[in-house]
């Protein structure tokens, strides 16, 4: 009696006859051979193959395409259009699969499969799902500028080598989970809904540039071991980072978020998110942000357009803000930088120059001058106090109005430098409105300055001789001061009440 292939999955058993009572030519493994040439082992080897081979031509001239639990040395399907469901669930692979240029009008399965071979997909066109859950790829997988109309998912899969998803266009969702993977490229795809990545361990560079997401991008519980480049992405709807660690430099140049955007962690005693520095510059929240609890927190948002944005209990001395557009934005509740990284840089860079000039004592000063305001430097005080000033008009809309009359300080201070090379005129206004009051910050300066004034005349009017010397001196000068203090105390009670 001619016993049956026992090869059965859920959804598919095989209705060949078994070799040695067990399973058919199809679904057995190969023989174990020596190669050599003249052997017997080599000889059965061979046929093995063709058998295998003729096999698998009859089934796609039947228009079955189910090779699942097969066992196969190369899968070449170039060119081929495949009007059914194509499936290898739990098939071994030991060459390599091939689907370039090819049209499959069905459902792509890889599910449990194992490729020992490179996976090619290029210019082609599937037009249900491809599932390639549990699968385990040995070499490079390569899709290039092919189009899926339904899902694709790589969960739990283990991606030995590179994987490479460049122009490519998927209308469903795009689920990447695997176990294992290596260098990763997404470049210029475009997923048509949403894009998941959870429990991700990239050991190697990963590159999401241009890459463009028409609903939700959920990245969870995933680790980024080297340089993630996410420049010029593009986001529709949500983005989340959730538990995520970047241990080397995360890339966001100009991004654009639509939707809400959080770096956030949820989970007690996690890592922080960046390790390293994060560029953040001419990127766009057009929507909402939230970056959560980063203590360590090294970025870089030049030039970035910050819409209803929170920096919620950050570390914000690191951060460039140099040219940002802060809309309805959050600082007041994370820890600011007394002085912002760009003016440290300019004073450093000041100290440097000045170092390397051999000059004679009396020529300090002068040289002082010639380099603090050179026109860079000037043109880096204009910058400084750009910034300064965006700062301070957030906070100010924020109500945080004793730290935005820090900022308001630092950003006269360096639009008084500005003014030395400018208007000279001002330049002493300006450092005469500090010294007396701090520019109607610090109006306890005017206060003490005032006390002492009164002390100094009533002391002088005890004194018989100097009262008759200054009889009418000190009335002079009274009516002098009188108005000015005057004034300045209202312009100071003015500033703080027009707030």
């Amino acid at each position: 009696m001619i016993m049956k292939c026992i090869y059965e999955n859920p959804a598919h058993s095989c209705e060949r006859d078994a070799l040695d009572h067990s399973y058919c030519i199809l679904h057995s493994d190969y023989p174990i051979s020596n190669f050599d040439r003249f052997s017997f082992e080599f000889y059965y080897l061979m046929k093995i193959i063709d058998e295998k081979n003729q096999i698998m031509q009859e089934k796609i001239s039947n228009e079955d395409y189910d090779f699942s639990g097969a066992k196969l040395i190369d899968i070449d399907l170039t060119g081929k259009e495949i009007k059914k469901d194509l499936f290898f669930w739990e098939a071994i692979i030991y060459g390599n699969v091939d689907l370039s240029n090819s049209i499959i009008k069905g459902n792509l399965g890889f599910n449990g499969a194992k490729i020992c071979g490179s996976f090619f997909s290029t210019d082609s066109e599937l037009h249900g799902t491809a599932d390639f859950k549990g699968v385990n790829m040995l070499k490079n997988v390569v899709f290039n500028k092919s189009k899926i109309t339904g899902d694709i998912n790589f969960a739990m899969a283990t991606l030995e080598d590179l994987f490479v998803f460049r122009n490519g266009n998927v209308s469903g969702n795009f689920i990447f989970s695997p176990n294992y993977v290596g260098f990763v490229d997404f470049r210029s795809t475009t997923v048509h809904q949403r894009l998941e990545i959870y429990g991700v361990n990239f050991r190697e560079h990963i590159y999401f540039d241009d890459l463009k997401v028409m609903e939700d991008m959920y990245i969870q519980d995933t680790i980024f071991h080297k340089e993630a480049y996410f420049s010029w992405i593009k986001i529709f709807d949500d983005a989340r980072f959730e538990n995520v660690f970047f241990y080397d430099i995360a890339d966001f140049k100009k991004a654009i978020f639509n939707g809400a955007v959080y770096f956030i962690k949820t989970e007690p005693n996690t890592k922080e998110i960046f390790g390293k520095t994060v560029n953040f510059n001419e990127s766009s929240f057009l929507a909402k942000g939230l970056f959560s609890e980063l203590i360590k927190f090294e970025a870089t948002f030049e030039g970035a357009r910050l819409r209803n944005v929170v920096f919620r209990y950050c570390n914000l001395k690191n951060t460039y803000f140099k040219d940002v557009i802060f809309e309805n934005c959050e600082l007041s509740t994370s820890e600011l930088p007394k002085t912002i990284f760009e003016e440290i840089e300019l004073e450093f860079e000041i100290s440097e120059r000045l170092r390397n000039l051999d000059a004679l004592f009396l020529d300090i000063l002068p040289n002082f001058l010639k380099v603090s305001f050179s026109p860079d430097f000037v043109n880096s005080a204009r910058t400084i106090s750009d910034t300064y000033r965006r700062i301070r008009q957030c906070l100010q809309n924020e109500g945080a109005y004793a730290d935005a009359g820090e900022f308001y300080i630092k950003e006269l201070d360096m639009k008084r430098n500005v003014y030395y090379s400018e208007n000279r005129t001002n330049w002493f206004l300006f450092g005469l409105l500090k010294i007396l009051s701090g520019y109607g910050e610090q109006p306890i300066r005017l206060v003490i300055l005032i006390v002492i004034l009164i002390i100094l005349f009533i002391y002088f009017k005890q004194i018989d001789s100097l009262a008759t010397l200054l009889q009418n001196g000190d009335l002079l000068i009274q009516i002098v001061l009188m108005p000015f203090f005057m004034a300045l105390f209202v312009y100071s009670f003015a500033r703080k009440m027009s707030r």
